[in-house]
């Protein structure tokens, strides 16, 4: 998926990282410059992440494998130029099969560490009512007036329109996580046809939907104490993936960034080759391994056996069945106590203190949002379980 034999597709990711990254700094600047500092500062806070938790993790990858002496401690220099550095990788991934792996190794924390907390947070601002001004004037014309008048925005000049830049970021925050999840996931397994996308893309697209939407309400009526239930989860979802043979680091590493969807439910463990499970072994990316013999083999030919690949796919029905239970159990619980709180006690009085929106509006659409989500969210695991070990028996090689 990264890929230079595919310029369009390479054309398209550079596009959406770029897109991505440049529409979290303009909200953070423009939140600054409307005098919401403390949310803009956030907002920037959350681009500078990836950047410091891929220094942090080369430099403790090369003090564990390399030695903090050796070649590795200069390893994570041009990590401090992250978001440049990646989109060279991502341009450069078809020339070297070294280049393709640390591409995705990069993407994939941008993905998970930047697009999937600023979706939450800004969806936590964009509740709260900290608009700029363009987009305060559009919540008015809808929350207030209650119409969509598209005269309301053929009068306003072009330059009027880029006070929208809160809606482009959760636009693109959503995009380039979902993208993430699909090529983490998915893309390396062996085959790859419309019709499985057409079930994959939906089923990420539901459960970002309905967990972000469920972790952004908590967060804007309760607080720092949304912490709670979401830490409930990553420790539930460490447990259970070292409990299905995960090792411990990689636990902790997949449990965290499942908050939002399922991670690494069909990755196996080599830390020091694969580190974020993704395979560093040369010749890897051009449909090669190197099998414990030595001998060079196609994956899914060989590295596995059918009891393993059977194994690993039972694996993933059942770590996928537990991130859908938590989902309900947990923070649907957290969102029904709030929706309790909210209807039937004076604790939220006045109400638009919290929220810029009034409660009949949360009753009508934001509940209701978040509980469709889940319900087709829980709706699709089904489908997408069941074609793990039916429909899509050979495209579910899983690598090494």
């Amino acid at each position: 998926m990264t890929s230079a034999r595919h310029p369009v597709v390479t054309f398209l990711l550079v596009g959406l990282f770029v897109l991505d990254v440049a529409s979290d700094i303009s909200t953070g600047v423009e939140l600054v410059l409307n005098d919401h500092y403390a949310w803009g500062v956030a907002v920037l806070s959350l681009v500078l992440l990836p950047m410091a938790v891929s220094i942090v993790a080369e430099l403790m990858r090369g003090c564990v494998y390399s030695g903090c002496c050796g070649e590795a401690s200069t390893d994570w220099i041009p990590l401090i130029f992250y978001h440049v550095y990646t989109v060279i990788m991502m341009i450069g991934s078809g020339c070297h099969s070294r280049w393709a792996e640390e591409c995705a190794y990069l993407r994939a924390i941008e993905g998970f560490l930047q697009a999937g907390p600023q979706l939450v947070l800004q969806l936590a601002i964009v509740f709260r009512g900290v608009l700029i001004h363009s987009l305060r004037d559009t919540m008015k014309m809808v929350l207030e007036d209650g119409v969509w008048d598209w005269d309301f925005f053929r009068e306003k000049p072009v330059t009027w329109y880029w006070g929208l830049i809160q809606v482009y970021s959760i636009l693109f925050s959503f995009a380039s996580l979902l993208q993430t999840c699909v090529q983490f996931n998915e893309w390396p397994k062996r085959r790859h046809t419309p019709h499985k996308l057409l079930l994959v893309i939906p089923y990420f697209a539901c459960t970002i939907a309905y967990r972000a939407a469920a972790i952004a309400l908590l967060c804007t009526f309760v607080g720092e104490f949304a912490a709670a239930p979401l830490v409930l989860i990553a420790l539930a979802q460490v447990v259970t993936l070292n409990s299905l043979g995960l090792d411990l680091a990689r636990s902790v590493v997949y449990g965290v960034c499942a908050l939002l969807a399922p991670v690494g439910y069909n990755r196996c463990r080599d830390p020091d080759n694969q580190p974020f499970g993704l395979s560093l072994l040369p010749g890897y990316a051009q449909g090669r391994c190197v099998a414990d013999t030595g001998e060079i083999c196609l994956p899914g030919e060989g590295d596995r056996t059918p009891d393993q690949v059977d194994a690993l796919r039972e694996r993933s029905k059942n770590y996928l069945a537990m991130h859908v239970i938590l989902g309900g159990g947990i923070l649907g619980i957290s969102v029904a106590i709030a929706f309790l709180l909210l209807n039937f006690t004076q604790m939220f009085v006045p109400l638009h203190e919290w929220t810029v929106f009034t409660l009949q509006q949360l009753n009508d659409y934001a509940f209701p949002a978040a509980s469709f989500s889940y319900v087709a969210a829980v709706v699709l695991t089904g489908l997408f379980t069941c074609c793990i070990g039916r429909c899509f028996e050979e495209e579910y090689i899983y690598p090494v």
